[in-house]
């Protein structure tokens, strides 16, 4: 028993160690766990070859497989991890409290008088000024923001990412990057998400794919990164890394991707492939066979009529794409057809076109490939290539190589100037020179803004828009854009497609609401003006009622609208039907007319048709008594409800009267029951009967005793 009490402090303090060890084993398994995870999801194998992985293993089979080796003596990527984690990656410190500005020089953020914003007149901060940078959960890891002192109002702290817009590893699987549209430009839906898309490509089941929001990846081994859409009718697509932004101007295509694509893997549909003619409208040259103008095909390709006085192919894709290079190659089957020059045009919508000034070189034979860089690229949503000048017959094969336009820009207009009003009076100047980047944060942040000018770095002075390379004018482009210009000071980023806007008036209150009549108005120069009724039809109001969204289209009678005032833009309209806009008709030209308001032309529309009724809403509160005092109490009702339950039982009530006698009934017979003395003469008959048996028994046993 001694020791059975000495040794029950041991045992304790033994499991008590164990206990201790085993939490101690597991949290270091947890930290080790935890920093590979963060060293990881950082992109760190993407600075070790050795980490890729080939056709035969993955890279996740592969970094599994530096994990265990543990014993060996060269360093492990466990160790190569530990040595460069820190707690905000791919940020740097200057270890002092002064922070480091994009131009080296240093200024302190608690003296400066802008504090954390001392370098934003230089180009912003380029190291942070404290050992342990700070990533705030509310932003994102697009800008610097690693030099935040506190996240208190920010959401907590977070691990600071990096977007690592490259394409890496097995079939793309070590990409990193930020890209949260698919190539047809549908939104992913989140890893961690089970709507609209169920699915099993679970963070939990594959830890090392960085299964993060979401972002594009490749955790199944497809041909490329991918992701879920928040499409219901689009279960999944394909991706393209994010253009690469340097400061400096708009970002670039980190990855110059195919845009049509092969026969047999073609990103781009044969049917969004078209041309002016086709010679002699036969299916051998193009015609409702355009993948005859991909660069992979051997046979006959697409061949413009030798009548034509304007050829051109032209590929639609749907969505603004930018553009950095383009290839073209001959006809290969039987003739010497190749293209020798060419030039090219952008649209974003297909009504307006904008030529580059540059001529192509094309090919020499029909074999070689002719390739070219565009540099500025082209940002636009469609794009034709115009031959001028060809070997024999123009027969083509071409590839068109890009990626998903960046910072939703619809269209980009070099060596332009966006004006929607007289000498651009629509457009607003930032007070000070900024970054692109600030530039298109700031019109992306404005409620009227639709685009931006940004100055271009000049030798030339008269050209010069910029403090620095990375710091020039931004101009807002506000409301409208009808008008570009040339004006090789400036970029025009435009977020919307430019476009003239259209109304119908029927009330000349200021801001007065467009519906569904009235008189038709256009905005033009920085001004509204009314259209003329001169040779005005029908055609030209359905082409009115089409450009804002109706259907049909009458010319109103005279007086049955406000007369306009001011200018009267369009006279002499003349449409076919089929324009999209009113001033893709035929007209004497903006400005030009010979009408007074008397004659301006009004135009009814259908209304929008109203929607089906919508389900009855639920059951509302109670409300309060009303001020009327309570009627006269009514009519008792006619009509009974059912019977109730039964109640409970009552309590005893008081003893009740006696009752009446009963009736006579003669006295029974006794002589047919049993007496007294009848039951006693049965009871001596029986004890005589029992003592005869058992002398006669006695007699039988000893007789017995005897012969034995």
């Amino acid at each position: 028993m001694a020791f059975a009490a000495t040794s029950t402090p041991l045992v304790l303090l033994g499991c008590l160690i164990g206990g201790v060890e085993a939490i101690s084993a597991d949290t270091n398994t947890r930290k080790h766990a935890a920093s590979i995870e963060v060293a990881w999801n950082a992109g760190q194998r993407l600075d070790d070859v050795s980490v890729m992985r080939s056709e035969k293993k993955s890279s996740h089979e592969h970094f599994a497989t530096l994990l265990e080796d543990k014993t060996s003596g060269n360093q492990t990527l466990e160790g190569r991890l530990a040595d460069s984690a820190l707690p905000c990656p791919f940020v740097q410190s200057t270890g002092t409290a002064n922070m480091q500005c994009k131009d080296d020089s240093f200024c302190d953020p608690v003296t400066h008088a802008q504090g954390w914003g001392c370098c934003a007149p230089i180009g912003g901060r380029k190291k942070c000024p404290v050992a342990t940078p700070l990533m705030c959960a509310f932003k994102t890891c697009k800008g610097d923001h690693c030099c935040d002192v506190s996240c208190a109002t920010y959401g907590g702290l977070r691990r600071c990412e990096n977007c690592i817009e490259t394409l890496a590893g097995f079939r793309d699987d070590a990409y990193r990057g930020c890209q949260t549209v698919t190539r047809s430009g549908k939104k992913c839906q989140r890893w961690d998400a089970q709507s609209p898309h169920k699915h099993k490509m679970l963070l939990k089941d594959k830890p090392l794919a960085d299964l993060r929001e979401n972002f594009c990846r490749n955790p199944d081994g497809a041909l490329s990164i991918w992701c879920y859409t928040q499409e219901k009718g689009s279960r999944w697509e394909f991706c393209d890394p994010l253009p690469k932004g340097d400061n400096v101007g708009a970002p670039k295509c980190s990855v110059g991707l195919p845009l049509v694509g092969s026969r047999s893997h073609g990103r781009l549909p044969d049917a969004k492939i078209t041309g002016s003619s086709y010679e002699s409208n036969l299916a051998v040259t193009g015609k409702e066979n355009m993948w005859r103008s991909r660069l992979d095909n051997t046979g006959s390709t697409w061949t413009a009529e030798t009548s034509d006085a304007n050829p051109w192919i032209q590929w639609d894709f749907g969505s603004p794409k930018q553009i950095n290079k383009i290839q073209t190659k001959g006809r290969p089957d039987c003739c010497a057809e190749w293209v020798t020059a060419y030039k090219l045009a952008f649209s974003p919508d297909g009504d307006t076109w904008t030529m580059l000034d540059q001529v192509f070189e094309g090919n020499e034979d029909k074999e070689t490939v002719s390739e070219n860089t565009i540099d500025p690229p082209i940002t636009a949503s469609m794009l034709r290539l115009l031959p001028t000048t060809f070997h024999e017959k123009i027969s083509l094969r071409a590839e068109v190589f890009g990626c998903t336009a960046p910072a939703e820009l619809a269209v980009v207009y070099h060596n332009a100037e966006c004006c929607s009003g007289k000498d651009c009076d629509e457009s607003t100047k930032l007070p000070e020179y900024v970054s692109w980047k600030k530039c298109h944060d700031a019109c992306e942040t404005a409620p009227d803004c639709m685009g931006f000018q940004f100055g271009k770095d000049n030798k030339d002075s008269e050209l010069d828009r910029c403090t620095s390379p990375d710091l020039c004018s931004c101009w807002l482009v506000n409301g409208a854009c009808p008008d570009i210009s040339v004006n090789r000071a400036y970029d025009a980023f435009l977020f919307r497609v430019p476009t003239i806007p259209l109304r119908l008036i029927m009330d000349d209150k200021p801001n007065a609401p467009s519906g569904y009549k009235g008189r038709v108005e256009l905005y033009h120069n920085g001004k509204w003006g009314s259209v003329c009724s001169d040779q005005f039809t029908v055609n030209a109001a359905m082409v009115v009622c089409s450009q804002i969204g109706l259907t049909g289209g009458s010319i109103l009678p005279p007086k049955t609208f406000p007369t306009g005032t001011g200018n009267i833009w369009m006279d002499n309209i003349n449409c076919a039907g089929h324009e999209k806009r009113l001033w893709l008709c035929k007209f004497n030209g903006w400005g030009s007319h010979n009408c007074e308001h008397k004659s301006d032309v009004g135009v009814q529309c259908n209304p929008k048709p109203a929607g089906p009724a919508g389900g009855r809403g639920p059951v509302g509160l109670k409300g309060l008594p009303g001020p009327a005092p309570a009627g006269r109490k009514g009519a008792a009702g006619t009509e009974f409800g059912p019977p109730g339950k039964d109640g409970p039982i009552g309590d005893a009530g008081p003893k009740g009267m006696p009752g009446i006698p009963g009736d006579f009934r003669p006295p029974a017979k006794t002589d047919k029951y049993a007496t007294t003395k009848k039951l006693a003469g049965a009871g001596a008959l029986c004890f005589m009967i029992t003592g005869l048996f058992a002398f006669m028994g006695k007699s039988v046993v000893n007789s017995g005793s005897r012969k034995l």
